[in-house]
């Protein structure tokens, strides 16, 4: 059962063995290459380790370690492992996971998540994701179960004909997925009489002999003659916590692609927004110009093959003087601590720069943006601050130009990152 589970990820590790691996063997060669495995490969992992109270325990003593996230194991999961009726076993999932309750998180504590989230995934969030990248996400996270265009399984529901605009419509079945429970969506629980292995799915065929189950990782038959147990807690078999092991970013895209009208192109095809994007990336052409000296407008930068320019663009102002500021609306989305960095352009007649951020100095350095060339500088570190939420001010002022620098003093900005700390 561990091999059908662990699939893709795990038979790739028996030529490494001189003879058939135990269970116990292949699970420390899975957790050992664990932090290299894609998504998917880590959700099969994880599904396969829970089958059995030894590489069970194997699991949890890699999640006590810190070498798998606790979000990285889906609710159902935990139940599994619960339901395997070893007693060690889950005082030690209750230690290192969480508790299992007997039912869907309580009301509070999904709106709590869901608040969470919507504060986050702010309209002005949402329109700077990447949706190629979303859907890329999406075969990852949810396309083992859900289909949205055509492209996905068939286990959940269809999501093409649902309201995905509606952001709360988006989140509720996500942090809340069992507020609205269809039976055959329905998790059921089978544990087996040698007790080393239980089942959890939907059931999708039954007859007097067996059951069919529907599991994360596929269809399988469970004789009813070797059932020790079958539980139905009332919960949809869609995990909670699937935003958890995202990033802000990844998150966003997901969404920005779940709420697409239509199908978008993978990365890479035809008509794709991913062209070359830096993830997180506050694109410098993107930004609102507040105030300026001379022109400000974005610039294609494709023209310049030996560099590469994140979008293919940046903002390029021209027309400035010693003395004069460009200031530029730089959104945050979540309070908090930040780390600000930046990428921008050097060439034969750009100047020497000083950055502000709301009115004062960010960092005590001035940026030479001479080059012999039209170049990329490498991602510069600006500074550090304490930023609330909404629109800050951040202003770049020309100081002067290099002595070898053609003294026009232009400016081009590739973009700003900031990384919440």
């Amino acid at each position: 059962m561990i091999l059908r589970a662990l699939a893709f990820s795990a038979l790739t590790l028996l030529p490494a063995f001189a003879a058939q691996p135990t269970p116990e063997q292949l699970a420390q060669a899975v957790l050992q290459r664990y932090a290299s495995f894609s998504i998917p490969e880590k959700q099969a992992a994880i599904a396969g380790l829970a089958v059995r109270v030894e590489t069970a325990r194997l699991l949890l003593d890699a999640m006590e370690q810190g070498k798998i996230a606790r979000a990285e194991m889906p609710s159902l999961v935990a139940r599994q492992i619960a339901g395997l009726g070893d007693a060690a076993l889950k005082e030690k999932l209750e230690t290192v996971w969480g508790r299992i309750g007997s039912s869907a998180p309580g009301a509070e504590e999904a709106a709590r998540e869901h608040a969470r989230w919507k504060a986050i995934l702010t309209p002005q969030f949402i329109r700077s994701g990447k949706a190629s990248q979303g859907r890329v996400l999406f075969k990852s996270v949810c396309a083992n179960c859900h289909a949205l265009f055509d492209d996905g399984a068939k286990i959940g529901p269809n999501l093409t004909g649902s309201n995905r605009a509606d952001i709360d419509y988006l989140l509720e079945n996500i942090t809340n997925p069992s507020a609205v429970l269809g039976k055959d969506y329905e998790l059921h629980i089978f544990t087996l009489n040698d007790g080393q292995a239980a089942a959890a799915g939907m059931i999708r065929a039954e007859s007097p002999a067996a059951y069919t189950v529907q599991t994360l990782t596929g269809e399988m038959t469970v004789p009813k003659a070797s059932v020790k147990s079958h539980e139905k807690p009332g919960i949809s078999m869609m995990p909670v916590g699937l935003l958890t092991a995202l990033s802000n970013e990844q998150a966003r895209d997901l969404i920005a692609y779940l709420a697409s009208p239509v199908q978008v192109p993978m990365p890479g095809e035809k008509g794709s927004d991913a062209r070359g994007r830096i993830p997180g990336a506050v694109e410098g052409e993107a930004m609102k110009v507040l105030a300026f000296t001379g022109a400000a407008a974005p610039q294609n930068m494709l023209a310049w093959k030996d560099f590469t320019w994140s979008g293919g663009e940046q903002l390029w102002w021209t027309g400035a003087n010693p003395g004069d500021k460009l200031v530029l609306a730089l959104p945050v989305d979540i309070a908090g601590t930040y780390t600000i960095e930046a990428v921008l352009t050097r060439a034969p007649d750009y100047g020497t720069v000083k950055f502000l951020l709301d009115g004062k100095p960010l960092g005590d350095k001035q940026i030479d943006l001479f080059g012999s060339r039209v170049s990329t500088t490498s991602q510069l570190a600006l500074g550090e601050a304490e930023l609330t939420a909404g629109d800050h001010r951040l202003t770049i002022e020309v100081t002067g130009a290099n002595p070898e620098a053609v003294k026009s003093y232009m400016v081009g900005l590739d973009y700003i990152l900031l990384t919440r700390k």
